[in-house]
């Protein structure tokens, strides 16, 4: 699904599309606006009544097929139009429900306008992937960043990012980070000094890591670990940090959605890191499994509703 805004956003996200539809099986592509109000005031439809009116659903329907055009041409895959009226967030969470969408893809600057609460709410409650992508970015895949907390939901994500860089055949390096936290100053004091009990920290996570990754299958990909001691700072700017030293072209993360299970990868990091990007496509996956929970969540809550 495409989220188009009628922004010179819309440009990048089609330039996305065509980009992954190289390296991704697409059927169908799903292109939506919503708008608040698609109904004219009377009096603004009396003064055009002289005129050859077209509803102003039609008009943003030939907007979004030119757009479309120019970017795609004429594609291997099927794209439907559609035009909605309502809140933003629920006709995309109701429509890629209802279509069965595997991925959206939505613009990064039309979600951060105010407070960015489209953006935190459609990544908490998204049943599906989203890749949030940035204005005017350009579609270039050469760095990939995943950041993990050794869970199944980030273990979903990195098989995703070495099946991507497969694709690609040698030409995608994937950067896996995990940000660690060392005990309060109270433990180390007791028994040891704070510089050992940090070391002693990053070398069992890095020997962890190493143990973990040995049961992947990583043959043909560039692999490379990144370990972070959390600072005064949020991981999230932490993860932000990293993406800039190694000019990272996407991140991908594994939610697990909305159970405070895990530590590091939960809805909340999601929504900090969106808040603290300004320049990276961020890929936010979601396990079959934890599509299919959140599914029977959103049917349960319908039904408590009704």
């Amino acid at each position: 699904m495409l989220g188009l805004d009628l922004s010179s956003t819309d440009y990048t996200i089609l330039s996305y599309l065509s980009y992954f539809s190289e390296l991704l099986p697409i059927d169908k592509a799903y292109a939506l606006h919503v708008n608040p109000g698609l109904e004219l005031p009377a009096y603004a439809k009396h003064a055009l009544e002289e005129e050859k009116f077209v509803p102003l659903d039609e008009q943003i329907k030939e907007l979004m097929q030119d757009r479309i055009t120019k970017k795609l041409g004429k594609p291997d895959f099927a794209v439907d139009i559609d035009v909605q009226e309502g809140d933003v967030t629920e006709q995309m969470l109701h429509w890629a429900r209802v279509k069965q969408i595997d991925l959206t893809l939505v613009g990064q600057k039309a979600i951060h306008l105010g407070s960015g609460l489209a953006a935190k709410k459609l990544a908490r409650r998204s049943e599906t992937d989203i890749l949030f992508v940035p204005e005017l970015n350009t579609p270039v895949l050469q760095t990939i960043l995943v950041p993990t907390d050794f869970s199944d939901d980030a273990t979903y994500a990195l098989e995703k990012a070495i099946a991507l860089a497969r694709e690609k055949q040698g030409q995608i390096k994937v950067h896996l980070l995990h940000v660690y936290e060392v005990p309060s100053n109270v433990h180390f004091e007791l028994y040891r000094t704070k510089e050992q009990y940090e070391s002693l920290f990053r070398d069992n996570v890095t020997a962890y890591c190493a143990q973990y990754l040995a049961g992947m299958d990583t043959e043909g990909v560039e692999l490379e670990t990144h370990f972070v001691q959390k600072s005064g700072l949020q991981s999230a700017r932490q993860v932000i940090d990293v993406a800039d030293a190694i000019d990272a072209d996407l991140i991908m993360l594994g939610a697990n959605g909305h159970s405070p299970v895990y530590s590091f990868l939960l809805g909340s990091f999601t929504e900090k890191l969106l808040s603290y990007n300004e320049g990276y496509p961020i890929w936010v996956l979601r396990k079959p499994e934890t599509q299919a929970r959140l599914q029977e969540k959103t049917q349960q809550a319908g039904a408590v509703r009704s």
